[in-house]
């Protein structure tokens, strides 16, 4: 019997990025914070009666003391519950799970761009030992589960695209659209990658029949639109995203005023009732400082002390004094990037490309989500991608120099 040694190799990444993920997972991070423990409460009371801890229940969403929680990960901690009997391993160990099946994800999914394997192996390597990953791994977060389906939609939707089968666009467009059940944050950008996926391989999807497609859109519409309206305009409570949007900053209006007041004159002359001109009513208004705030919290998720410095201030969300990456991965993301725009006349990098320009949006839209690492955790992926991607590039770099 032939031994196939890449087989190998990935079965030995995959058994080394699950024993980082469960590896005294019980124990660490340091015993169960609020959150977690009421996942764990809400599987318990889904086994139990088939509702909430509250009493209710709703296919959209489990509603908790303080706000309303997405349903999926609650559902798989369900599974975990029957299975182990430690009350940290009924909740934790579902992410534990979904964090290597990520690794997994993101190697099949580069197969499918480069059809090179090394190319593969490298950013599957990286998401395996990836910290802004492996925080996350090791306890019950909703981001997780969120990011296995997110990766299972696209695997399904590019081997659709290879095999030229429906069922696997069909498969994809639910993962897709189930991510929305996942993660708050989906809601905006499942949407999004919707669209991005439709714009760059309009032609590809031709090969299925207007009639599939439209039964696709009716699939996605009718998985999204009701989940929208209940945990919005539907929600027994005021929905979070109102209270950590930036369009409800309760000192934007004071600002603003002020300003106005400023190009009034007031401060050289305080003569009550002057008014500032016309064009101060344009540049000082709610919408530029909204856009204000977006933009700099945009551009702030790029910036160095998030991803190489600092990470996330919550320490929940980052282990401190570190980044998201590597410091090393600074050369790596740097050499993707030049592999990337060498090679960005492909569809797959310019989805790539667009994946990482439109992740951030969901996180600028909030207060503080220029350095949240949950938020910005569909950012993980392209980065980590493009990283992979990096590394592979330098050790062909290197060999054809040795070579030559």
């Amino acid at each position: 019997m032939k031994i196939n040694g890449k087989l190998i190799l990935v079965l030995l990444l995959l058994i080394s990025a699950f024993i980082i993920r469960i590896y005294k997972i019980d124990k660490v991070p340091a015993s169960l914070y609020i959150d977690e423990v009421d996942i764990g409460l809400q599987a318990r009371s889904l086994l139990h009666n088939f509702k909430d801890y509250t009493n209710k229940f709703s296919p959209f969403y489990v509603h908790s003391f303080n706000d309303i929680r997405t349903p999926i990960p609650v559902y798989l901690t369900t599974i975990s519950t029957l299975v182990f009997e430690k009350q940290e391993l009924q909740i934790r160990s579902v992410s534990a799970v979904l964090g290597t099946v990520i690794v997994i994800f993101s190697f099949l999914i580069t197969r499918f761009w480069t059809n090179q394997f090394w190319a593969s192996f490298f950013v599957a390597l990286v998401f395996a030992t990836s910290p802004w990953q492996i925080q996350f791994s090791r306890i019950s977060h909703e981001v997780i589960s969120m990011m296995a389906f997110l990766l299972a939609a696209l695997y399904f939707f590019f081997k659709a695209l290879q095999n030229q089968k429906f069922v696997f666009l069909f498969l994809s467009t639910i993962c897709l659209s189930l991510t929305v059940y996942t993660y708050r944050t989906m809601s905006l950008f499942a949407p999004l990658m919707f669209l991005l996926l439709s714009v760059i391989y309009f032609r590809q999807l031709l090969i299925f029949s207007y009639k599939k497609l439209l039964i696709l859109i009716i699939l996605a519409g009718a998985l999204i639109l009701p989940f929208l309206y209940a945990t919005t305009i539907g929600a027994p409570d005021i929905p979070r995203i109102q209270q950590l949007a930036i369009f409800n900053d309760p000192e934007v209006p004071i600002w603003v005023q002020r300003d106005r007041e400023i190009d009034s004159g007031d401060f050289q002359n305080n003569t009550i009732g002057k008014q500032a001109s016309p064009l101060s009513f344009i540049f000082h208004s709610k919408p530029l400082s909204w856009l204000g705030f977006f933009s700099q919290n945009y551009f702030k998720v790029f910036y160095s002390e998030f991803l190489f410095l600092k990470g996330d201030p919550n320490p929940r969300h980052s282990i401190g004094k570190i980044g998201e990456l590597f410091y090393i991965d600074i050369l790596a993301l740097l050499a993707g990037l030049f592999y990337l725009k060498q090679n960005i006349k492909l569809n797959q990098y310019k989805f790539l490309l667009g994946w990482l320009l439109f992740a951030p949006i969901p996180a600028a839209l909030t207060v503080d989500g220029a350095n949240h690492a949950a938020r910005l955790f569909i950012l993980s992926a392209p980065l980590l991608i493009i990283i992979g991607l990096g590394w592979w590039f330098l050790l062909i770099a290197l060999i054809f120099y040795t070579v030559k």
